[in-house]
């Protein structure tokens, strides 16, 4: 749904260049569409218990990015302080859900806080000499460390710690014991989510969370995470740039009719010669019919008929020559992984920007 929302608005702000007023609101509707597509892939992450890709992330960068983002706003009453160890290692993340699980942390804290208080947010190297549960945690109010008990081990090695703490009220150890379960609040307005998808984040990461508190002595929440050990792939979706025109013909196969307009047009104004079939099915006969030659094929995964992952190896065997970029609003390890590993080109998350897609395009096509 996003990605033709998106689609058509970006060609609309193109047609009204010459507008600002205009293009100043389509602005705003493009920045609301990409909050609301990570809003549905999260949830979907945390439906699923799935996974992204991750990559090599400098973990301080992270936590800056948070603190900054217009997501987040603290209140004129309450003072954050950050103490961010430059030692603190690099860890392997999947970046949009490490900064959401970083801000449902400080709303967390904030809401603890109501008017007035103090948030305390802390990054350190942490390295284990041998599999232990305890994590370090200091509270503002308490003299020395807290051994904090993690429910799942963390085993010999490197590891960025995090800590954020407040001065507020603080909870009860049943509190404590039930902070991270979906829709627990001990706040009449919370939703009960924030935690318990930090908790599933970050168990997603090999990392662990824990929290301790003190009734009217504030709370303080540890997450370890794994450093990087070793260089990881990145994975084939890339990032927005500058928009790449072509001249190859391409072959859009997505049952989503506004998806497949949208995406039709985009890649028209590019330069490029578009084919599209409306399923898996229509798709194939398209390869097998067509006398010209197909460069490459836009595949969705989820389609009646014929899905994309009964589909590739059909596109496959009758041309094996053409490049295939999946493309899905489901998470990467749901569908696009394995299509990867069965030889597909690239993999483009829903919703895209017309820039991401002109430039993966260009990519697979030249490579």
């Amino acid at each position: 749904l996003m990605t033709s929302v998106l689609g058509y608005a970006e060609l609309l702000q193109s047609d009204l260049a010459d507008r600002p007023q205009v293009g100043w609101m389509l602005s705003e509707i493009i920045k609301a569409g990409r909050r609301a597509g990570e809003l549905g892939g999260r949830m979907l992450t945390f439906a699923r218990s799935g996974r992204h890709q991750p990559r090599p992330m400098e973990f301080n960068g992270l936590v800056r990015e948070a603190l900054s983002s217009s997501e987040f706003e603290s209140q004129p009453g309450i003072r954050i302080c950050v103490d961010l160890d430059p030692e603190t290692p690099e860890i392997p993340a999947d970046k949009s859900q490490i900064r959401q699980a970083l801000h449902n942390l400080l709303v967390n804290a904030q809401e603890a806080l109501g008017r007035e208080g103090t948030i305390r947010i802390a990054t350190r190297p942490l390295v284990i000499q041998e599999s232990t549960r305890s994590l370090p945690l200091s509270l503002a109010l308490l003299e020395g460390l807290i051994p904090c008990e993690a429910e799942a081990p963390l085993e010999a090695g490197s590891y960025a710690l995090l800590i954020v703490e407040d001065d507020g009220e603080g909870m009860t150890e049943e509190g404590c014991r039930r902070a991270f379960e979906p829709f627990y609040s001990t706040r009449f307005m919370g939703r009960g989510l924030g935690l318990s998808e930090v908790h599933g984040i970050v168990h997603r990461h090999n990392g662990v969370v824990a929290v301790q508190s003190v009734p009217g002595a504030g709370a303080a929440f540890a997450v370890a995470l794994p450093s990087s050990q070793t260089e990881l792939p990145a994975p084939s979706l890339i990032e927005a740039g500058g928009s790449h025109t072509g001249t190859e013909t391409i072959l859009v196969i997505e049952d989503t009719d506004s998806i497949r307009n949208v995406v039709t047009q985009m890649l028209e104004r590019l330069g490029y010669t578009v084919l599209t079939a409306g399923n898996g099915e229509e798709g194939v006969k398209v390869v097998r019919e067509y006398e010209g030659r197909i460069d490459l094929a836009l595949l969705d995964i989820e389609m009646p008929v014929l899905g994309g992952r009964k589909t590739f190896p059909l596109l496959r065997t009758e041309r094996p020559e053409m490049k295939v970029i999946v493309c899905s609003g489901f998470d990467f390890e749901n569908g696009p992984k394995q299509l990867l590993e069965a030889g597909a080109d690239a993999f483009i998350q829903k919703p895209f920007l017309i820039n991401t897609l002109s430039e993966q395009v260009r990519k697979v096509l030249n490579s």
